[in-house]
């Protein structure tokens, strides 16, 4: 099935038209069927591996990193239980989300090194102004943005940010596709676990409706003062993006060293090897 998405992304022409959802996720039964899809041996798992190692490369030892639209927090724990050293501060508007993500972090373990914050990610960089940091993420989170404005407005904010402090930057999201039916029948096809509840299934659907395309995003970064980062569609497959770069300083030195490595099912690593292989390493 995944083979004839993309040869109908390949022939599509043109682009569809957004359809923005909104800002917060926040209704009761998409932030628990969220939450769950990235629990061990959920669907979401092999993404929060990929951004996790990706995030390691990028931040340096004892790192101070901030996420941007944290939602419940699984990526988060996931990257922190791996990562020792590190401390993250998650920013999110919906309630309900972070009161899921506080209870994740306290199951996990991880309450003292992460911390949850209601925040906008289009008005968080005055919030930081007496801090370090040293990488800015966002997973699965600037398609929540309603217009280009807002988007603007969290790139320039993260922008102002990196002008300040130096910080590396770790974007991963989804990418609006070109033919209304390909998402669909690549969840359908690669990663059924995401739509196996009604919700769930409309909010991914919902979701890559109001992703940004490849191009979109590739433009408004460089256009609003982040115009060094580099760029990466997944492929053959083009549902995902990533959009990076390393922290400035001269010498800085990245703390992969201390990534500590968990047992992972065999079912999970065999899920992360295509994605690894559309991506590449970071």
């Amino acid at each position: 099935m995944v083979p004839a998405v993309i040869a109908r992304e390949a022939i599509a022409r043109g682009g569809r038209t957004r359809i923005p959802e909104p800002m917060e996720m926040d209704e009761p039964s998409s932030v628990v069927q969220f939450e769950a899809a990235g629990r061990q041996g959920g669907p979401l798992l092999p993404v929060y591996e990929l951004v996790a190692r990706s995030a390691s490369r990028l931040a340096p030892s004892d790192a101070h990193v901030v996420d941007l639209g944290c939602g419940p927090a699984r990526h988060l724990s996931y990257f922190a239980l791996r990562r020792p050293d590190v401390t993250v501060t998650g920013l999110d508007l919906a309630p309900n989300m972070l009161k899921l993500g506080r209870r994740t972090i306290k199951q996990e373990g991880v309450a003292d090194r992460v911390k949850l914050v209601k925040g906008d990610m289009t008005s968080f960089a005055d919030d930081f102004a007496g801090e370090n940091v040293d990488l800015i993420t966002s997973v699965f989170s600037l398609h929540h943005l309603p217009t280009l404005d807002d988007l603007v407005a969290c790139l320039k904010e993260i922008a102002k940010v990196r002008a300040r402090t130096g910080c590396g930057v770790l974007l991963f999201d989804i990418c609006r596709l070109r033919h209304p039916a390909s998402w669909r029948r690549f969840m359908a096809g690669a990663a059924a676990g995401l739509l196996a509840t009604p919700d769930l299934e409309r909010d991914t659907i919902a979701s890559e409706a109001a992703a940004w395309s490849y191009d979109e995003l590739e433009h408004m970064l460089s256009d609003s003062g982040l115009a060094d980062l580099k760029h990466r569609r997944s492929f053959p497959f083009a549902g995902f993006q990533m959009h990076w770069s390393p922290p400035r300083p001269a010498g800085w030195k990245n703390g992969d060293a201390e990534w500590q490595e968990l047992p992972m099912p065999l079912g999970l690593r065999a899920d992360v090897v295509p994605l690894k292989l559309m991506f590449g390493q970071v």
